[in-house]
């Protein structure tokens, strides 16, 4: 008889053996699964931070080019009004009747000439 008491009890406790190691996993679960939690709001906050200087970034570089087209736009007026003065100028030169002023306006159409050109 006591060898099967022995043998019970043995049973038992490999039964209670093999709880207490599953009472471990869960608790390690259960452990890694806070400290996860306690990880998320810092990461959060972390990934928040990251956002905020990318929106930033944008608002900057929208800023500039915003700025650039802008800049693009007075360029495109100034290459306009050196093209309108350029030809005003050709049409000059068909009216000029001395040597002296014919040269005058093709320095002048030459140089708003240059100009254009450093403009592009």
């Amino acid at each position: 008889m006591l060898f099967l008491n022995l043998e019970a009890y043995g049973e038992c406790m490999l039964k209670r053996l093999r709880l207490l190691v599953a009472l471990q996993e869960i608790d390690q679960e259960i452990l890694e699964i806070k400290q996860e939690l306690a990880r998320i709001p810092a990461e959060a906050d972390r990934r928040e931070v990251a956002v905020e200087a990318k929106r930033e970034k944008l608002e900057k570089l929208e800023q500039s080019a915003k700025s650039l087209k802008l800049d693009n736009k007075e360029l495109e007026l100034d290459i306009a009004a050196l093209d309108s003065t350029v030809n005003r100028s050709q049409q000059k030169l068909l009216e000029v009747n001395d040597q002296r002023s014919y040269n005058a306006l093709r320095n002048q159409i030459a140089t708003n000439e240059v100009g254009t050109r450093e403009a592009y």
